[in-house]
């Protein structure tokens, strides 16, 4: 949900506050670890994963930690200049057509928002 607002608050920059945008970031990285967590629990039940043995391998406390580290600077980096950010992320279906107008997606000559 975090990054289908984002998508959507692109049209209205002045949606980009920094607490909102704070918010999407935390949901974001909550939601990319709960869902690694479901991964686990599912493949654990299935006995895809054997429960009493860890999987590890060589520096992964270090990998784990430096990933975490690159997702918070670049959170911190999205809440502090979201507007400016928020261009690396916009979808191809966001950008002006050639003829000028906005894209419309099959709606009956309606003009649909981004």
């Amino acid at each position: 949900m975090g990054v289908a607002k984002f998508y959507l608050w692109q049209g209205e920059p002045e949606s980009f506050t920094a607490f909102r945008t704070f918010a999407l970031v935390a949901e974001v990285i909550l939601g990319f670890l709960t869902f690694t967590g479901s991964l686990m629990a599912a493949g654990s039940s299935r006995s895809q994963v054997d429960p009493q043995r860890p999987v590890t391998y060589p520096f992964q406390n270090q990998v784990n930690i430096g990933l975490l580290l690159v997702a918070v600077a670049c959170g911190f980096a999205l809440v502090w200049k979201p507007v400016e950010l928020a261009t690396l992320f916009r979808s191809s279906s966001s950008s002006p057509s050639p003829s000028g107008s906005s894209s419309s997606s099959r709606s009956g000559g309606r003009t649909c928002r981004p």
